[in-house]
């Protein structure tokens, strides 16, 4: 189990930043053994890293010339993604970096070609977009939020709430849901304006 979370801003706030930067000790308890970051001026992506695979060279993000990685989860047919794409020049032994293999050979229809349980953020630096994925069972959890100055998302919701960045009101509907349930269907949450990212699907977020 790993933490993911970041911001993708429609112009540059220091201010939401370093606010987004709590975040790493927010998912700490998801990923004990390291944390790392990406910065740029429209985006802050984290990652906190229970190492499994690759124990000294697969900590996150995963960057190159052209991409950014954070990811949680596992991808069972990496071995054999490594096999089939040559041109892509793998930088670790970590099995999610064969999320950025697929994407740099057949774009977003590439993600079709994954089987695991993973969630993850990819940052695209000559489109400048940032995509959000998660597995076709919805196994690892993906949440987002739309706030005035971007978009925001994390592994957990309650690290979005504790940053304070927006009033997050709770959905009665989906209280009242949760009480009958015990859960809360489809992609709204417990929470007004937080949204989850559905099991298989993709979201893509354009710059500005």
């Amino acid at each position: 189990m790993c933490g993911i979370a970041g911001v993708f801003l429609k112009k540059p706030d220091k201010r939401i930043i370093n606010k987004i930067s709590r975040m790493e000790k927010i998912l700490s308890h998801r990923g004990p053994d390291s944390s790392g970051s990406f910065t740029d001026k429209f985006i802050k992506l984290i990652h906190t890293r229970l190492s499994i695979v690759d124990l000294k060279g697969g900590n996150q993000p995963i960057q190159n010339d052209e991409f950014v990685l954070i990811a949680n989860g596992e991808i069972y047919n990496d071995l054999e993604i490594r096999k089939k794409i040559k041109k892509y020049s793998y930088k670790s032994k970590s099995d999610s970096e064969s999320i950025i293999a697929v994407y740099s050979e057949f774009g977003i229809s590439g993600f079709e070609k994954l089987r695991g349980m993973y969630a993850f953020a990819l940052y695209d630096k000559k489109t400048e977009q940032t995509i959000l994925g998660r597995d076709d069972f919805g196994i690892k959890p993906l949440y987002f939020s739309m706030i005035t100055e971007g978009v925001i998302f994390s592994s957990e919701i309650s690290a979005i709430v504790k940053l304070g960045v927006k009033c997050f009101d709770l959905s009665k509907f989906k209280f009242l849901e949760f009480l009958q349930l015990q859960y809360c269907s489809g992609n709204r949450t417990i929470y007004e304006n937080i949204l989850r990212i559905r099991p298989g699907e993709t979201l893509v977020i354009q710059k500005g």
